[in-house]
């Protein structure tokens, strides 16, 4: 049985259970509990999810996984209540997407699958605590495939998958989490990513 770990932020974990169902019972899927947030969380927390180091609050962990499919973006690119900048800077990002990387490549034998940010729909730019430019999430996306798309064994495209059929796939409610519809788009991605590693 191939072993899969998901990293990454409640988009994440709108999709894992239907890549679970898709990819059968020849695969065990697993993700954290938890929300991975924002690039610089995910690289200090990664140590306790691959059971590198234990936490006695983190009781679940996925030690030699043989696939890791791995996102952060949507919290690195909010404009929280009005500021006119990113919650991390994109050069911090994109240090901290390195590092993460590095600590994978180092610390695991898996594949690993980079997958682009998810657009948010147009009005997610008037939310005043937690705003995104899909500019700023485009630019972000294209300066990582810079940096990594040559390092990674696969990058997802999750972005372009997902930005023109953004009204379906992403909620009205709150502009930015998956549909039903939504998750079985990013769902299907996923999985056709994590096959085409499988060979």
């Amino acid at each position: 049985m191939k072993k899969v770990l998901l990293i990454g932020d409640s988009i994440r974990g709108g999709y894992q259970q239907k890549v679970q169902e898709k990819l059968g019972e020849n695969y065990q899927v697993f993700g954290p509990k938890e929300n991975c947030r924002f690039s610089a969380y995910t690289l200090n927390s990664v140590r306790f999810w691959i059971g590198l180091q234990p936490l006695p609050e983190v009781k679940e962990f996925m030690t030699e996984p043989d696939i890791i499919h791995w996102n952060n973006g949507l919290w690195d690119t909010a404009r929280l209540f009005g500021e006119n900048r990113c919650f991390c800077d994109i050069e911090e990002y994109l240090s901290n997407m390195e590092r993460t990387y590095e600590f994978l490549r180092k610390h695991t034998n898996a594949k690993i699958i980079l997958a682009t940010t998810t657009p948010t729909r147009k009005e997610k730019e008037l939310d005043e605590k937690a705003g995104h430019f899909v500019s700023d999430i485009e630019e972000y996306n294209r300066r990582l495939i810079e940096r990594l798309g040559e390092k990674v064994d696969l990058v997802n495209d999750l972005f372009s998958v997902v930005i023109n059929e953004r009204e379906k796939i992403i909620k009205e409610e709150d502009l930015i989490h998956l549909t039903e519809y939504g998750k079985e788009v990013c769902s299907d991605q996923v999985v056709k990513a994590i096959l085409r590693v499988d060979k």
